[in-house]
């Protein structure tokens, strides 16, 4: 960890860490309360890792819960539409149901698409070529 990350996850309260995932960092949330350990979830941002951390002390455990399944159903749906978006784009041949598909944004960003996803498109896609041909 470099010198800045030291000093960010000193700043953090007891309860968050900072971890890095494919070069972006996240915000762990764990705590625990009469000897029961949870996980609160991981955050994209600081502001909202403290926010689960402060509701769950105050007893809104239940409503940090639930915002953070909304989170990551929301995280989920757009990771989902960005796959799509890039294998729509990428040339059908440059796909393989064997592998990961990895590709580089324009912004330098790479990003890897795991191989199920790679194979519900590709099975969708070839299913409408099929529909297609037999109009």
């Amino acid at each position: 960890m470099t010198n800045s990350l030291v000093d960010l996850q000193e700043a953090l309260p007891p309860g968050i860490r900072i971890s890095i995932v494919k070069g972006t960092i996240r915000y762990v949330v764990r705590t625990s309360r009469n000897g029961v350990k949870y996980s609160l979830g991981t955050f994209f941002s600081a502001d909202d890792a403290i926010q689960a951390l402060q509701d769950f002390k105050f007893g809104r455990y239940k409503d940090a819960a639930s915002k953070v399944a909304q989170i990551k159903t929301a995280m989920s749906e757009e990771t989902n539409k960005l796959y799509r978006s890039i294998l729509e784009n990428a040339a059908p041949h440059e796909l393989s149901a064997d592998s990961d598909f990895v590709c580089v944004l324009e912004d330098g960003t790479a990003i890897k698409i795991p191989k199920l996803f790679v194979q519900e498109y590709l099975s969708d896609y070839y299913n409408k070529l099929m529909q297609e041909s037999e109009e």
